[in-house]
Formats: structure tokens, sequence, C-alpha cells
């Protein structure tokens, strides 16, 4: 097992934004190795070509791995590369992620070392706020994040999976477990998994998890939005510890952007 590396999945739509980002990081001193993730053939030829002239460039499919690659098309397919990769260290990042600086000095962050796992914050957006149905039974909720209904649903799924709340549960979702909906606003998207470091080692236990809720992502994400919340999920599924980062993104020239030390450190598209 290599020690540490850089997994990412590339359909064809981001391939030029793929490109852009390996040729950042490897002219900031980034030299992991990266593990570039395709179902069947998404990369043209030419951008293959390209990646190719990088040195410590492989591709990976999922064609090699499962009988029913189509299963695995989607936000899924992250958590498959994370469960089939050869890195103990891992970043998985999205396509559309672009770095700021070179990323590698996570893996020597105290928190990363302390807990195995380096996660950010979502943009603290979507809420759920359902003061309205509350107080009126006869409220139409014009999407999920108005609608009792849907969030007490939520509510059970994510308890049956911790049907005892974690000592480490996060507080932003205490809403979880308490027995009357909330009056005010609460947070629903907690993990931005556009960057996620974990180490595998530690982590055995918790990415069986991880790839067990995203294995059955039809019905997870009814609940969660894509692979996103199943990071921290499957870590608690399996009694273990994570850290996130505790500055949330911030919209900056309306790309979702995170700090660090208040320094840009990487955004999406």
């Amino acid at each position: 097992m290599t020690e540490k590396g850089i997994i990412v999945a590339c359909p064809q739509k981001y391939e030029h934004l793929l490109l852009n980002n390996i040729t950042f990081l490897r002219n900031n001193n980034c030299n992991l190795p990266i593990e570039i993730w395709e179902i069947g053939k998404e990369i043209s030829d030419n951008i293959r070509l390209t990646l190719n002239l990088f040195d410590n460039i492989s591709f990976q499919n999922v064609l090699n791995y499962s009988n029913n690659p189509n299963h695995w098309k989607g936000f899924q397919i992250k958590t498959f590369m994370l469960y089939h990769n050869k890195f103990k260290h891992v970043l998985l990042m999205d396509a559309d992620t672009s770095f700021y600086k070179n990323p590698e000095f996570i893996f020597n962050n105290p928190n990363y070392i302390n807990t195995g796992t380096y996660f950010f914050h979502d943009l603290p957006f979507w809420t759920f706020n359902l003061k309205n149905a509350i107080d009126d039974k006869n409220f139409i909720p014009p999407n999920k994040f108005f609608s009792l209904d849907f969030f007490n649903k939520r509510k059970t799924f994510i308890k049956s999976l911790l049907p005892s709340k974690p000592h480490n549960f996060p507080s932003l979702w205490n809403y979880i477990y308490d027995s009357n909906p909330p009056l005010n606003p609460v947070l629903e998207a907690l993990q931005d998994s556009g960057v996620v470091f974990i180490n595998r080692d530690l982590h055995k236990n918790s990415i069986e998890f991880i790839h067990y809720l995203n294995t059955y992502h039809k019905i997870t994400y009814q609940f969660v939005a894509g692979d996103k919340e199943t990071f921290w999920l499957g870590i608690l599924m399996a009694n273990n510890n994570y850290y996130f980062h505790p500055q949330f993104p911030q919209q900056v020239k309306r790309k979702i952007t995170h700090f660090y030390n208040n320094e840009p450190f990487w955004k999406h598209k």
C-alpha cells in the first residue's frame, strides 16, 4: 500500500478543469501519486495523453472492480474509489476542486494525525425552516426544507443508523435527537465532500460503513445530499472520531471558497 495519494473521479465534462488542477498541483510541489477514476471511457484521448505526461498519474476504472458499474455512476463513485484505492493516507477531491496551495500540509495537521480525518463544512445556506408547518397544520410546504413530514422521516433515518446519540455527534445536528421539531431554522447540510482527507488504516471499519451507505444510495440519498454526510455518519457508525475544520466556507465571486488561517485554500469551480 502506497503511503499517501490523491484520488479523483473525472466525468468528461470536468476533464479540462481536472487538467488545470493537476497542472497547478504539480507546479506547486505537490508530487503525490494521483489515481484518476472513470466508469468505462469518460476522459477524451487528448486529455488522457496530456495527463500521462505528468509523473505519478494512473487511471483506474470501476469496470475492473464491479460487475455492476452503472450502479456507481453519481456521487457514490467517490466512496467506491475510497474503498478500492491503493493509498494509506488519502486526499479525495472532486475534479472541479481548485487549490490555492499545495494541500499536503493537512496530513501533518495534529487534528488529522489524532483522528485520521480532516473534513470541511458545507456552506451554511441550506436550512430546515419548519415554523409555518408547526403553526399551521394546513400549511403546504414549497419544498423539503419547509416540510415537517420530510424532516421527521429524515430524523428517523439518521436515528436508524445511530439509535443512541454518540458523544461526538455534531452539535449543529443536535435537533435529530430532540423530541420536538425546532422552532428556529437549523442546518440541513454539514459536510462539503469536495475535499476529504482520511487515513484508511485508522478508518477501515468506518470505510466499510461509508461504502455501505453509498452502496444503498437510492435510500441514503433520499435523506442526505449525495455522499456528503455519509463520511462522518459512517465514522460514527463505526464508533470512531473525526475532525471538522472550524471555519465555514464563503461565497467569493460566486465560488464556494474554503479558507485556512484566513487565506483561501480551495474552491469549487
